[in-house]
């Protein structure tokens, strides 16, 4: 007896051929309907002719899958042949019931019976299997989007830590005094981005310096909320 999960996934087949069919207008790609496990349910993916490496072609559609879900976008990877593949995950709300997977993709000039794209190429390939798959309900656009966010603040923070320590400045207050101006100028024009980026350092910058001296921290902290709030209402 099928497990819900298989069973769920094989009644979403007839979605998954649609947008094969949308998606082969565009782009002359293999594209397969895989489990949970990275092995082939439906699609135009012939299993590997090498049965050793058959494990390890689904190991590496898996790794796929995963890696789209933890970014919230396709994510380029190489299979066990050497081709790029990326993937799509195929949900039900926050369920993982498996993938779309594109692989036998090749970037280089060699001669082979593998598509070969140029990354720009790849990169709209990639983002069209997104749209497709948002558009006919087969992946949980939501949550990938908290992902995608997620991801970017992760990205932010980084950044931020990079700069802070170029910057070799030695105190809380000397990073007040130099960010504190140019981040209450970003607030009153509505410049969320620049503003979000000059936050991020200061807080990186407080936390860093303040992490043993709690009362310190919490006072700076208070009144930059205090600061920013003025220069939002003025």
């Amino acid at each position: 007896m099928k497990c819900k999960p298989v069973r769920e996934l094989e009644q979403l087949i007839p979605k998954f051929n649609k947008l094969i069919e949308k998606y082969k207008r565009n782009w002359n790609l293999t594209v397969a309907f895989v489990d949970i496990d990275g092995n082939i349910v439906a699609g135009d993916v012939s299993e590997c002719s090498n049965f050793s490496k058959r494990d390890e072609c689904a190991s590496a559609r898996r790794r796929a899958i995963i890696e789209s879900l933890r970014w919230g976008e396709p994510s380029m990877l190489l299979c066990p042949q050497g081709n790029i593949m990326w993937a799509m995950p195929v949900m039900n709300n926050s369920i993982e019931l498996g993938g779309i997977v594109v692989e036998q993709v090749n970037i280089s000039s060699s001669e082979t019976d593998v598509e070969i794209l140029s990354p720009g190429d790849i990169r709209r390939a990639a983002s069209e299997l997104q749209m497709l798959a948002e558009e006919a309900n087969l992946t949980n656009a939501s949550y990938l989007e908290l992902k995608r966010n997620a991801a970017q603040r992760e990205s932010e923070r980084a950044e931020a830590i990079h700069e802070f320590k170029d910057q070799r400045l030695r105190s809380i207050r000397d990073i007040y005094l130099v960010e504190e101006p140019v981040l209450m100028a970003a607030i009153k024009r509505g410049d969320r981005y620049t503003a979000r980026e000059i936050l991020n350092r200061v807080l990186v910058g407080i936390y860093y310096y303040g992490r043993e001296r709690q009362p310190l921290l919490k006072s700076f902290v208070l009144e930059l909320i205090v600061t920013m709030s003025r220069s939002a209402v003025e």
